[in-house]
């Protein structure tokens, strides 16, 4: 009996250090595990990170593009007024050339019928 108790103890042992062993590589691949879940984790946010940042990106050059297309189109209008501008000024000083020349006229009719 003692030889059987001995046995028994020793493969109660060899049982607790058999689970002790299982716990620890059960616990170390939980963390293995979890690093693995982590990383993709933070690599799925970095993702979508990425993914707006590009899609700001683009937003961005539609915008730059749209105000290039719009600043060449103010320019245009800008050109077109100034030319305008000019055709004013020039028929402005025909009207007053116009207006002065009337002016002389009716002096001189005022003058010969006096």
């Amino acid at each position: 009996m003692i030889g059987l108790g001995f046995s028994k103890n020793k493969t109660m042992k060899k049982n607790r250090k058999s689970s002790l062993w299982h716990s620890l590589t059960s616990a170390g691949s939980l963390v293995v595990v979890g690093c693995f879940v982590l990383g993709s984790v933070s690599l799925a946010h970095a993702d979508q990170y990425t993914n707006q940042i590009n899609s700001l990106n683009s937003q961005n050059s539609q915008a730059q593009s749209s105000i290039n297309q719009l600043q060449l189109q103010a320019s245009s209008y800008q050109d077109a007024i100034s030319q305008l501008q000019t055709q004013i000024n020039s028929i402005q000083g025909a009207i007053t050339a116009s207006e002065a020349q009337q002016a002389t006229l009716d002096q001189e009719r005022s003058e010969e019928h006096t």
